[in-house]
């Protein structure tokens, strides 16, 4: 594998032989860091039917700063409607639109995705300073976020990153469709606070109405509802995150 002078791609992984089901996924680790980012694979015919995929969180905060790659790996061109949500954003619904047309094949790495829609010229993206914060909506024009024969489609995902003294430290999401939010529940495992470890949790509307949302806290020793949050209001589109929510609530 050495030798292919890419600094970036995709693999498609085939099963060519037996009948059981496989998993694969990939690490980009940082060199100066040694900070490593899953990143998971996507199973063929999975955004059949699936016009829009969400990103929960992109940002551009102090350090932190959020890389998007949009990947079209099936054999039509596509035509894809970026639309980030975000309370900076000074349009009146707070939202800043771009549209790509990507072939056969081809992809963008949006490295510092807020300051490229500043390149870009995108409306309502002012200087470097505000903290940007909120979910990334792609949806792609006259089809499926899948291709045609079903086996190849389009890939969106984002990573993001806070400097360090030498190289960077993340997390890599991958975008989910539209219809797989939740409509009623929606459960979070493994929160943790602690001398080491803090907890936030985010929570993103992606419908077309205000949302009102209660969260309830369960203690992790012993099961029981240790305390309730109520009436958290998040506007159509809108994005709010709770710091520390097991120390705080």
């Amino acid at each position: 594998l050495s030798g292919l002078g890419a600094t970036s791609g995709f693999a498609r992984i085939d099963r060519v032989a037996g009948a059981g089901r496989f998993y694969a996924y990939g690490v980009v680790n940082d060199n100066g860091t040694s900070d490593g980012s899953f990143v998971p694979a996507l199973a063929a015919g999975a955004l059949t039917g699936e016009t829009t995929l969400v990103i929960p969180a992109v940002v551009e905060a102090g350090s932190f700063t959020s890389e998007v790659i949009v990947t079209n790996t099936s054999s039509t061109a596509k035509r894809v409607r970026l639309e980030y949500v975000a309370d900076a954003i000074s349009m009146a619904d707070h939202t800043a639109r771009l549209t790509l047309d990507l072939a056969p094949g081809h992809g963008l790495d949006l490295d510092r995705f807020v300051d490229a829609l500043r390149t870009l010229g995108a409306p309502g993206v002012g200087p470097v300073g505000a903290i940007f914060s909120g979910a990334l909506f792609v949806s792609v024009e006259g089809g499926d976020a899948e291709g045609l024969d079903g086996l190849d489609g389009l890939y969106v995902g984002a990573r993001t990153s806070s400097a360090a003294l030498r190289g960077r430290y993340g997390v890599f999401t991958q975008a989910t469709p539209l219809s797989r939010a939740a409509t009623s529940i929606a459960w979070l495992h493994g929160l943790k606070q602690d001398a080491v470890d803090r907890t936030n949790v985010a929570l993103v509307n992606a419908g077309s109405e205000a949302d009102v949302l209660r969260i309830e806290i369960f203690d992790g020793t012993t099961g029981l509802l240790a305390a309730t949050v109520n009436d958290i209001r998040i506007e159509a589109r809108g994005w709010k995150q709770l710091g520390r929510i097991l120390a705080e609530k």
